[in-house]
């Protein structure tokens, strides 16, 4: 509860963080000390993953195919949705992005050499889920549960979350009750950037997102983060 709800005054746009600190310390400890046990040894429970023996649809570009214990400069999309047999649509579901494939079809044409997939974890097994967060340079995610493996990001991690949003502006930045992974980026060093997403238009559950502005933040990230996050 305290991670989800920390005590905060006011974002700061430019550092991309809440300037008071969580209060709730508690929660806090308690995750850092599971990530400090648990991670050294995450490489012999789930030393590679190969996605085409875990998922039947998912996109891949430049992605190879067999176990993989490492790929350099990985993006991965994790869907709210699983995909159809033409790959072009999810199945409906709580805060999909109706729009993800202008994302992809986008992100394939401007970053032609980067390896990307795009798959839903819902059913993958958790040892693999947290492979493909450890190996991914971003990982682009709707806010939902599958952030919980934030936790064993690092340094070398960036999330870009996308967040639901009314569409009617208002707080720049992660929404109060919606920064607990934010503060999880925090403690692991990981960087976190947040984008809106903004109501599909037929009033269904899920949204759609600005493509460009996935693409803007991609660029920056991908070409060592330049945007400084204090």
């Amino acid at each position: 509860h305290c991670v989800a709800k920390p005590l905060h005054t006011q974002w700061n746009d430019t550092c991309q963080k809440w300037e008071s600190p969580n209060r709730c310390l508690g929660p806090s400890k308690v995750m850092q000390g599971l990530r400090d046990t648990v991670l050294p040894y995450l490489h012999l429970v789930q030393p590679t993953v190969n996605v085409a023996a875990l998922k039947k649809n998912y996109l891949a570009h430049n992605f190879p195919e067999g176990d993989q214990s490492h790929v350099p400069g990985l993006v991965v999309f994790a869907l709210r949705g699983d995909l159809d047999d033409s790959l072009r649509v999810q199945v409906p579901c709580s805060r999909c992005v109706h729009n993800f494939n202008e994302v992809w079809d986008m992100a394939v044409r401007i970053f032609p050499t980067t390896p990307m997939l795009a798959v839903n974890f819902r059913g993958m097994p958790y040892s693999a889920q947290v492979k493909l967060f450890t190996m991914a340079t971003v990982i682009v995610a709707v806010h939902g549960g599958v952030l919980g493996n934030t936790l064993w990001t690092g340094p070398n991690n960036t999330i870009i979350e996308l967040y639901p949003s009314d569409g009617k502006g208002g707080v720049t930045g992660i929404p109060l009750p919606l920064a607990m992974y934010y503060h999880i980026t925090h403690m692991t060093g990981a960087r976190h950037r947040g984008i809106p997403t903004f109501p599909h238009a037929d009033g269904g559950p899920g949204g759609n997102v600005v493509p460009s502005q996935v693409i803007d933040v991609l660029r920056e990230e991908l070409s060592g983060g330049t945007v400084p996050l204090c």
